[in-house]
């Protein structure tokens, strides 16, 4: 890039204290979009003249291939070659045709159709090449001098078609846009930045409201839990729960206390079945199908009867027990024989009523429809605040991260255009 151009870019704007060159952002953008104008515009006035002498030279060609296609070829050659000539002349007239008919109209009205007329023409060169090569191998013999001129013509063209590309390789286009995208993308994150915090500012607000939000429903929890209320169903509930633990515990000591004699029950069964004893099977059917309730319902007390008729069978040996299982079973309808089954049922009576009772003062006081409620609200709010606080910290390191980008992208422009001015540039963004 011209020197003289940065000398103006940057003249005045100097700091007599300072050793470096200082200009703002969007000054700088100004220049560069001016020169890069100014140096299109002059590429386009040096390619026009190209453009003109590169058509002449492609209605030359399109001329030659006309006065081919008009010819006769002679019938004086030998065979295989007129055969051949014959063949594949019209091929050939028609592929150099096709590939200079893209430049029929064509014009250069602004800086970007050069890039495209020189691939047209480099493409166009290629195609005559192979035309040449595939179809006007044997054409040479007949029309060798259009041939010639069709290959001097070709190497013309060749030669105009480098020097578009040594021009717009040698402009200062491409590193003048170079410089702009890189202002036009240090734009774009500052406008991303922009964004972002006009975000984080809301997904803040929105923080301190769901904060707020949360905070009255831990207030509103924590009056529930110190209402008279709320210690009235503690006191219900505490006692429901004793309640439940006694009753639990006496269904295990009557379910401890007979269950082991089911081998035996069952022997007296068959028995008493055989005997036709049906009161008798009922209620020992009734005990081994759920033997709480069983005693629970034996108000008359009919399995002391049957353990006893039991026992007698047990002891005259006519109910078939291994010894060592005979002590134990007898030691065990001694002990149900001497429970108090009336006292059992009488105290496991008042404790269901009791439960009844509890459980209907429970229901009566009970918040937890209300706590659960509001617990899961504050659940809710806390995962909406810590995803909230989760967006806020990607917004931040996005930022961070178009800011480090900013910084690259400021130090390469920077250093860039040093090292054309040799001087320390600052720009101020």
């Amino acid at each position: 890039m011209k020197l003289e151009f940065f000398g103006r870019i940057f003249k005045a704007k100097r700091s007599k204290t300072e050793p470096f060159e200082v200009i703002d952002i969007d000054s700088l953008r100004d220049l560069l979009e001016d020169e890069l104008e100014k140096e299109k515009s002059e590429i386009l006035r040096e390619c026009k003249s190209l453009f003109s002498e590169i058509k002449t030279g492609v209605e030359r060609i399109q001329s030659i291939a006309n006065r081919i296609s008009e010819s006769k070829i002679p019938e004086d050659i030998p065979k295989k070659i007129y055969k051949a000539a014959v063949t594949s002349k019209p091929a050939f007239i028609n592929g150099i045709l096709n590939s200079v008919g893209p430049f029929k109209g064509y014009k250069l009205s602004n800086f970007d159709d050069i890039e495209k007329f020189h691939k047209t023409l480099e493409s166009s060169l290629s195609d005559i090449a192979k035309i040449s090569v595939s179809k006007g191998r044997y054409l040479p013999v007949v029309f060798g001098e259009e041939m010639e001129q069709i290959r001097r013509e070709s190497k013309y063209l060749l030669n105009k078609s480098k020097e578009i590309k040594e021009k717009l390789e040698d402009s200062r286009v491409t590193q003048i846009e170079g410089f702009l995208n890189k202002i036009d993308e240090i734009k774009r994150c500052k406008d991303k930045i922009s964004s972002l915090d006009i975000e984080i500012a809301n997904i803040l607000k929105r923080i301190k409201s769901q904060e707020s939000e949360r905070e009255g429903m831990e207030r509103k929890l924590q009056e529930i839990n110190t209402s008279e209320k709320s210690r009235e169903f503690r006191e219900y509930r505490e006692e429901l729960q004793n309640v439940r633990n006694r009753i639990d515990r006496i269904e295990t000591q009557i379910y401890n206390s007979i269950n082991p004699l089911g081998r035996a029950l069952r022997k007296y069964r068959r028995h008493a079945e055989i005997s036709m004893k049906n009161d008798v099977v009922r209620v020992i059917d009734s005990y081994l199908n759920d033997l709480v309730n069983a005693l629970l319902s034996d108000r008359e007390n009919r399995i002391k009867d049957i353990l006893t008729e039991i026992e007698d069978s047990i002891q005259k040996d006519r109910l078939e027990i291994r010894e060592k299982e005979r002590d134990k079973i007898l030691r065990r309808i001694s002990h149900l024989r001497n429970l108090d089954m009336n006292r059992i049922r009488n105290s496991y009576n008042e404790l269901k009523k009791r439960e009844i009772e509890l459980m209907k003062r429970t229901k009566e006081l009970s918040l937890k429809g209300d706590k659960e409620e509001i617990e899961r609200e504050i659940k809710h709010m806390k995962r909406e605040i810590e995803e909230s606080k989760e967006e806020l910290e990607k917004c931040k390191k996005r930022i961070e991260k178009l800011r480090n980008k900013i910084g690259k992208i400021k130090e390469e422009l920077c250093t860039k255009l040093q090292e054309i001015m040799g001087r320390e540039l600052r720009i101020k963004f």
